[in-house]
């Protein structure tokens, strides 16, 4: 008992030690490709931030765990949005923007809106059971894609003074491979214990 809670311990120092080395390497040499504070911060600075949600989602699933899979995923969207918003908005009021209004929030609410419905065959097919198929994770991966594209387009012109520490090539590299190293392993502790 007491190993499987200390294994589940190393298991999210990894994964968030893994993060942390894979965000900042990874936005060290976005940076020196002269991508934007914007870009960096909502693809590079994002994809670290929910690599841990990944690793421990791709593992669950790969252990035929699918509700530690969507369970992670949904639990820490509502964590994003309710706790981590509301506790940055208690100690300093939040600006948000007319896009984050116009198309941010909105686009939060279809993703989850799709996967709603997506998931739910029972309630809208009447099968025997919800699955979540390898055709809509296609079709979600493309709405990603759009995303990505969107963000892209958002960010010419803009690059807020944010600071990122830019490491050497070679270090940034081993940061990286370190981090996606420590979360494949945290990953699989995580979810095993």
């Amino acid at each position: 008992m007491i190993a499987n809670i200390l294994l589940l311990l190393l298991g999210l120092i990894l994964l968030v030690g893994g993060a942390n080395l894979l965000t900042d390497g990874a936005a060290s040499v976005a940076k020196r490709f002269r991508l934007s504070n914007l870009v960096i911060g909502l693809t590079v600075v994002a994809f670290g931030v929910s690599a841990p949600e990944l690793v421990v989602s791709l593992t669950a699933s790969l252990k035929e765990s699918a509700d530690i899979a969507v369970g992670n995923v949904l639990g820490s969207n509502i964590i994003n949005i309710l706790a981590v918003v509301g506790v940055a908005a208690l100690i300093a009021p939040l600006s948000i923007t007319n896009n984050t209004l116009r198309i941010g929030i909105p686009l939060v609410i279809l993703s989850s809106l799709a996967l709603f419905f997506m998931a739910n065959d029972r309630l809208f097919d009447h099968s025997m059971e919800n699955i979540l198929s390898r055709t809509e994770g296609f079709v979600l991966l493309v709405f990603f894609v759009l995303f990505l594209f969107y963000v892209f387009g958002l960010s010419r012109g803009d690059d807020a003074p944010t600071p990122i520490r830019q490491f050497a090539l070679g270090l940034s590299a081993l940061m990286i491979v370190g981090g996606s190293i420590a979360l494949f392993f945290g990953g699989q502790l995580f979810v095993d214990h």
